[in-house]
């Protein structure tokens, strides 16, 4: 009698502990990402949609299910290219889209796996010549935007043989070109297409180099203790790619911003 309380006192315990498992835990609190915005946005990877008063492009697509799973809160501050690696040094942000190439000291933060490729073009009002080369553009005035860096230009800046004329966003590099105060200008082939799209340039032919000027890797930069961060995105990411999502937010964001163009 005195085993078989024994046997049902350990029966009912083992159970009691098979039960335990099955009660939902509570959720971990999701990891802080403060992600700085390259103002006014480059689309189609992260701008400001004034209809939906809400930032959107590639890289909320990339991480709105880790969002909505809970796991990771954003807040978007608006920055610029320069001042977003120095936030990050601060800690004012922990995160920004970018390229080792264009970082000052990209070893001092840490990155995500490789997002995508970013192409640079060279756009002018004129053909280019069907052998057109880099050298051809001695003596010329090339419309830049301030704060940026161009690989395949910087050394030629720098020995004056091609002259920078800056401006402070794309859409002004562009006005600039059509009144002559540069030869060509230099932009990412999204930022260029969406310019295009702008009424102000109704009726004026661009044209765009045969081949890319530059081609660099884009992937999101951290301050080096976001570690967990880093891992919960780059999980993410490799779902959003090999899935196809990538490709598709990159055609629709395209679109989208070209159509936001011609609201303004």
């Amino acid at each position: 009698m005195t085993l078989a309380k024994g046997f049902g006192l350990r029966i009912s315990i083992f159970c009691w502990f098979l039960i335990i498992p099955l009660v939902p835990l509570s959720h971990a609190k999701p990891l802080n990402l403060g992600f700085a915005v390259n103002s006014p946005g480059s689309p189609p990877f992260l701008y400001f949609d004034v209809r939906t008063n809400a930032y959107l492009g590639v890289i909320p697509d990339l991480l709105s299910q880790a969002v909505s799973m809970g796991e990771l809160e954003v807040k978007y501050i608006d920055s610029n290219r320069i001042r977003s690696e120095m936030f990050l040094y601060a800690g004012k942000a922990d995160v920004f889209l970018s390229s080792s190439d264009w970082l000052a000291t990209p070893e001092k933060l840490i990155q995500s796996d490789n997002l995508l490729l970013h192409k640079s073009f060279l756009y002018s009002v004129h053909p280019f010549a069907a052998d057109f080369k880099i050298s051809d553009l001695t003596g010329k005035h090339i419309c830049a935007r301030r704060g940026y860096t161009y690989p395949a230009l910087d050394e030629l800046f720098e020995r004056e043989l091609i002259l920078r004329v800056d401006s402070t966003s794309q859409r002004t590099m562009m006005e600039m070109l059509v009144k002559g105060r540069c030869d060509v200008a230099i932009m990412n082939e999204f930022n260029a297409q969406t310019i295009f799209a702008h009424k102000d340039f109704d009726g004026v032919s661009f044209y765009q180099s045969a081949g890319p000027t530059n081609i660099v890797q884009l992937a999101l930069f951290f301050r080096p203790e976001l570690t967990a961060q880093r891992k919960l995105i780059n999980t993410h990411l490799r779902k959003f790619k090999h899935s196809g999502e990538l490709d598709k937010s990159l055609k629709f964001h395209a679109q989208n911003a070209r159509q936001l163009a011609l609201l303004k």
